[in-house]
Order: structure tokens, then C-alpha cells, then sequence
């Protein structure tokens, strides 16, 4: 396991404070060029397309899996970002029970009732990391891939994991991003399941706790940080979400377990977390990178639990780079696990 640690103090800092003006207005001057599509998978899963102009030839494609009640649109400029920067397709999507994806089994038809799907939802819990990684792959199937690069954050980790060992051939590089091979840590799934036990969990008080988990406290405490705050906020309000959708991913969390399989994950793969992540401790993905034969660590000083978000421009370099190296990565150059 190689393991890589960055900071982003003092001058650093500075220079990526520098170097962000510049990529936004250059991210700004090449959108015009990006296409954006997608639609609703036979799972019923909505999904989207973000497709720069000038893909390059033989870039695997990206499915990003967001964590525990993410829908695609609190990837923020992340998708784009990465279209734009890498030359490849980058695909996302809504779970089931959040956003424009729907709560029910893929045996319920789109015509039936919010409350019928509801019912639906919670006669097939308890979910499973195996049941959202077959929603991935519709994903995967409707945008016509028949393998891609995967990155999981957080419970998409654990979605990611299981892909990578349930089909490996549809998994070319696995990104696995402040996550687990074990269930999370109980206070983390108190908060999930009190925020899931309210009554209108679009609105519960449990959303703003959620979100403080997010960031360091240290962060919090500056006015940076706050605004920083503000902005999460606002976007994660924008994502519809059903109680049984979030007490199923919670099901989901809960029943995880992969560390007896690490070793047959041989794809190349970059474990990363935040030294500061309060939801995630780093010590888990420490242990999860060295239980991946191929696999890098990379740890961020002061990030928290959303590393990809206020470190945005230095992760999507990061990743970039390990997308262009993961292309040139063929399967019989792997060793072979079965000896």
C-alpha cells in the first residue's frame, strides 16, 4: 500500500487559492462544450450524463456513487469538473428513495402511487450494498458501459466495493473515498436513523446536525467555513428525499461487511479519506487500503468527512491523475488471486 499524505496549509494553500480563480474561469469557458443527458434506468433509477466535446480515446468512463441521502445533485461541480478536465464521460445518479429515483423495487411500475411505492420500499428491507450496486449497474447499462471507473464516497464506498467484487468485469479502477469495509460507527448511524424517524425528513432539525458532520469543527468555527456551510446546506435541501428511501440505505450501512474479500479486489484502486473526517475515522480507511493488494492511500490534512468538496480543485487533479494512469491499466497485467 502506498500511502500519501497532502497538506493545504500555509504557501500551498495560497497557491491553490490562485490556482482555483484560474480553473474556474476556465472551467466557465469550456461548459459551452460539455452536453448533459441521462434519463430513468429499468430500476428507476434517475441518472445523468455529463459528456465534454472531446472525449479521448480509450478514457474509461466515471460513475460517481454519492454517500448516505446524496442524489446527483450534491456532486456540486464535481461531475463537470472532472468531464471537462479528464476528456471522459462522467455518469451519476439519484439513489433509490431520493431525488428523481424512485423508492420502489424495480417491480413497481412508474404509474404507481407515492404511497404504494413507500409500501413497496419497506416490504423489501433490509437493503443491501449488493441491492444498490444492482442499481449502479443499470446505471451503467442505460448509458451503454459496459465497464467504467468507479467512485464511491462513504456509503457509494461500500456500493463501489461490492461492485468490484460481485462483477468485476464491469469495475476498470475503483476510487473509494472516506468510506469502510465494516459498518460505520454507531453514533454516525444514530444520527442517520433519528434524521430517517422524523416526520418530514426534507425539513427535520436532524439535517443541519448532518451536515456539521460534515466538516471539521476547526472549519466551522472560521466564517469561511461557515459560508462554506451555507452553500452545502442550501444545495442538500434541494434533494427530495422518502423516509423509507434513508431507513433503507441505513439497513444498507448497517449489514456491510467486506474484509474478508479485500484481497480479491484487483483492480487498481486510491483509498481516500480526511484526517479530520468525524464520520468515517481515517484508522477505517487506513485498514481498507491495506486489505486492497493495489491500492494507494492518499490522506488530506484537515479535511473532514466532505474532502471532495472544500479541497475541490486539488481532488479533481488527484483524480484526474489516477483516471489517466487507471486507462493504460489492462486486466492481464493483473496478478493472479487465483493461487
Amino acid at each position: 500500500m502506498l500511502k500519501i499524505m497532502i497538506s493545504h496549509d500555509g504557501a500551498l494553500a495560497r497557491a491553490c487559492m490562485r490556482f482555483r480563480r484560474v480553473w474556474r474561469a476556465h472551467t466557465r469557458s469550456v461548459a459551452s462544450y460539455q452536453a448533459v443527458s441521462g434519463g430513468i434506468t429499468n430500476h428507476g433509477i434517475r441518472w445523468v450524463r455529463h459528456r465534454p466535446g472531446d472525449v479521448v480515446e480509450g478514457a474509461m468512463p466515471l460513475l460517481l456513487i454519492h454517500g448516505f441521502a446524496c442524489g446527483h445533485n450534491d456532486w456540486g461541480s464535481i461531475p463537470r469538473l472532472l468531464a471537462n478536465r479528464s476528456k471522459r464521460e462522467v455518469l451519476s445518479f439519484d439513489y433509490r428513495g431520493v431525488g428523481a429515483s424512485s423508492a420502489a423495487s424495480a417491480s413497481v411500475s412508474s404509474e404507481a402511487s407515492s404511497e404504494a411505492s413507500e409500501a413497496s420500499i419497506s416490504s423489501h428491507l433490509p437493503w443491501s450494498a449488493s441491492l444498490l450496486a444492482s442499481d449502479a449497474l443499470s446505471v451503467l447499462d442505460a448509458a451503454g458501459a459496459p465497464k467504467a471507473t468507479v467512485l464511491g464516497i462513504s456509503l457509494g464506498g461500500m456500493v463501489g466495493q461490492t461492485l468490484a467484487l460481485s462483477t468485476p468485469q464491469r469495475v476498470h479502477a475503483l476510487v473509494l473515498g472516506a468510506t469502510t469495509h465494516r459498518p460505520p460507527p454507531a453514533p454516525f448511524l444514530a444520527l442517520c436513523q433519528e434524521w430517517a424517524d422524523s416526520a418530514e425528513p426534507n425539513t427535520s432539525d436532524a439535517v443541519d446536525e448532518f451536515m456539521r458532520f460534515m466538516l471539521p469543527p476547526e472549519m466551522l468555527a472560521k466564517r469561511s467555513g461557515q459560508v462554506l456551510f451555507e452553500q452545502f446546506r442550501k444545495r442538500f435541501l434541494l434533494t427530495e428525499r422518502s423516509a423509507a428511501g434513508l431507513q433503507g440505505q441505513i439497513a444498507a450501512m448497517r449489514n456491510f461487511e467486506s474484509t474478508a474479500d479485500l484481497s480479491r479486489i484487483q483492480c487498481p484502486c486510491m483509498v481516500i479519506t480526511g484526517d479530520r473526517d468525524a464520520v468515517i475515522p481515517p484508522q477505517m480507511s487506513v485498514s481498507l487500503a491495506e486489505g486492497i493488494p493495489r491500492s494507494r492511500l492518499v490522506m488530506w490534512r484537515g479535511a473532514g468527512h466532505f474532502w471532495w468538496a472544500h479541497n475541490s480543485t486539488e481532488v479533481v487533479q488527484l483524480l484526474c491523475d489516477f483516471l489517466e494512469d487507471s486507462d493504460a491499466f489492462r486486466e492481464d497485467s493483473a496478478p493472479d488471486s487465483s493461487h
